[in-house]
């Protein structure tokens, strides 16, 4: 059930509403600024409130914790871009091809301002055969990857720390595949996408993205492959930002992309949602009219979109995508028997002795959520679990 301050919330992105509600108490107050913060655009919406000078009536206690967020959020922009344009320089420096996806890059290019679109991490595409130069240069620039699995078939990524400073830490997410699920990881080809790739400005020369009608697909497969297909907003603010800045030509190049790789349904998914919740826009009655068309359900993506936020589904589906005995044993055995580094680095306190025990729980609980899940308000709830969440 929506709240009212989260419909308020939706009115005011979408240009109906610009004054405060009249009789909103202090219980519609915080759950507005709530809102505004579990969806990720608290810093956006303070920003075209200051940037319209729009605050008649506004609760002053509202408009301070809005700035507060937008503060926050800019200042952890900064740091974390003077960072990552570091690492891209070093990268390109040993030669290696690196592409920015999501949050990074999507600040940048899609948004009034970079720290209008938080995130707390920065994701870099890079090749497979390019992967040891990358992991010893970032080691040997001080990052961290942990006690996380060295999986290659669960996962396609892997999560590089340094400590920024006492309150901060720059996070990479290192991809050699789009996606951790089978269905959607080779949906973009690593050459093609770095040979139509377009620049990322303010940094450094060596920052470059996906061309806009890839960035569109991709961001429409992350809304579902790792959000169980959310209506978190800033998600659907990436599509809407995304689409409304293609031109017809692209729009073309992207309705041909997502033909040619099955995956239709999704974008369509993506697109709807995204066009209803913010405002109407001219230049896209083509996607708007494209997203209202029916999808086949002969297309796996459409199958899998209906139970994207249920665990079985998303195993299923992975099983399903594999070829051959072989990558289908090793799924099981990394999904199962992760490395003992990483096993003990979950249940602190707990010796090498205890591993055989945790390993036991581990089977029994994962295949206890897979197969017999939680439900809430009648629908199976997927909540994404360390292989799966992302946060950008």
């Amino acid at each position: 059930m929506v709240s009212d301050s989260d419909q308020f919330l939706r009115a005011l992105l979408r240009g109906q509403v610009e004054g405060w509600p009249s009789r909103a108490g202090a219980e519609f107050q915080e759950g507005f600024v709530q809102s505004c913060t579990a969806n990720g655009v608290a810093p956006l919406v303070h920003f075209l409130r200051e940037r319209a000078g729009r605050w008649d009536g506004w609760p002053d206690q509202v408009r301070h914790r809005l700035k507060s967020e937008e503060t926050g959020a800019l200042l952890l922009q900064e740091l974390m871009d003077r960072e990552l344009a570091a690492v891209l320089g070093r990268l390109h420096s040993h030669g290696v091809h690196c592409l920015l996806l999501k949050g990074a890059a999507l600040a940048r290019l899609a948004y009034p301002a970079p720290h209008t679109r938080p995130r707390l991490d920065s994701d870099l595409w890079v090749r497979l055969n390019d992967w040891q130069i990358v992991e010893d240069c970032l080691t040997q620039s001080g990052y961290d990857p942990g006690p996380a699995t060295r999986a290659r078939v669960i996962q396609s990524q892997l999560t590089f720390v340094r400590p920024g400073g006492p309150d901060w830490q720059h996070n990479l997410d290192v991809h050699w595949k789009i996606s951790n699920l089978q269905l959607f990881g080779d949906s973009l080809c690593f050459e093609t996408c770095w040979e139509e790739r377009q620049p990322v400005p303010g940094l450094g020369p060596a920052a470059w993205t996906l061309a806009p009608a890839a960035g569109l697909l991709l961001a429409c497969l992350h809304r579902v492959a790792h959000h169980g297909r959310s209506s978190r907003l800033i998600w659907l603010r990436d599509i809407y930002e995304l689409a409304r800045r293609l031109s017809p030509q692209q729009q073309e190049e992207f309705l041909e992309l997502t033909g040619r790789k099955q995956l239709r349904a999704v974008c369509r998914d993506g697109l709807a949602h995204a066009l209803e919740a913010f405002p109407a826009i001219d230049g896209v009655s083509r996607l708007r009219s494209w997203s209202e068309e029916p999808t086949t359900e002969s297309e796996e993506s459409a199958r899998f979109l209906q139970e994207a936020h249920v665990r079985k589904a998303v195993f299923l589906s992975d099983w399903r995508n594999l070829e051959g005995l072989r990558p289908r044993l090793t799924y099981l055995k990394e999904h199962l028997f992760p490395n003992p580094t990483q096993m003990l680095a979950r249940h602190p306190g707990k010796g090498r002795l205890w591993l055989p025990l945790l390993y036991l729980w581990r089977i029994l609980a994962g295949s206890w959520r897979v197969f017999f899940p939680r439900r809430q308000e009648g629908r199976v709830q997927r909540q994404p679990g360390p292989e799966r969440g992302e946060s950008s």
